[in-house]
């Protein structure tokens, strides 16, 4: 049984995301998107934590401000601004 998506950052900015090399998905619970996003980086073996947009608005803010990315979910692997679900899948050449 695959592991359920569940907030566990709070407050992060892009910064400590970056300099700690984090994989995470920032978005909301319900959210399709964010939940089929966590499945597919676990499905890649990436160690993927949960960043609920109501508990970490400085890297919502930040992701906007620097990215443009104004959707949920937002996607960082690695320390690395990924984007969107849509990106997720490109990024790992998935249809």
């Amino acid at each position: 049984m695959m592991d359920e998506p569940h907030c566990v950052y709070v407050n992060l900015n892009k910064n400590y995301v970056k300099e700690h090399k984090l994989s995470v998905i920032c978005g909301m619970k319900d959210c399709e998107d964010c939940i089929e996003a966590h499945k597919l980086l676990k499905e890649k073996s990436i160690d993927v934590k949960c960043a609920c947009m109501q508990m970490n608005p400085v890297l919502v803010d930040e992701t906007e401000k620097e990215y443009g990315h104004r959707t949920f979910p937002i996607i960082f692997v690695n320390g690395e601004f990924v984007g969107g679900y849509a990106d997720l899948r490109k990024k790992f050449g998935c249809k």
